[in-house]
This record gives structure tokens, sequence and C-alpha cells, in this order.
């Protein structure tokens, strides 16, 4: 199997500060957009990929 990587751009970044953010139901909780941020900081690729691809709404997520 072929090991590729996807090109991902973010045209709208959060400019939220990730240490301020409320906790809750153990995600951030950002108050500015109203949303769950989903921290995916050692998430393989597939793994991102299928948190995406099965969420029913739009996912907010934090990459470093």
């Amino acid at each position: 199997m072929k090991n590729s990587n996807a090109l991902v751009t973010i045209a709208e970044p959060c400019t939220q500060n990730w240490e301020e953010m409320d906790q809750k139901d153990g995600f951030n909780f950002c108050q500015a957009c109203n949303k769950c941020v989903v921290d995916f900081t050692g998430y393989s690729n597939a793994d991102i990929i299928k948190t995406l691809a099965n969420a029913s709404t739009e996912v907010c997520g934090r990459l470093t």
C-alpha cells in the first residue's frame, strides 16, 4: 500500500487560546464558536480522516 499524505488547508484558522477554553465532556469548548474542539494531537492521519468522515456535524479541531 502506498503511503501518501493529504494536504490540509485551514481557510479560517481559529484565533482562540486553547489553554483558556473551558472543558466540556472531555473536550475543550470554544465560547467564540460555541463548539467542542477535538485535540487531534497524537492522532494518526487515518484516525483524523475517520473522525471527520464519521462526523454528523462540522468538526473543530486542533492540529499541532
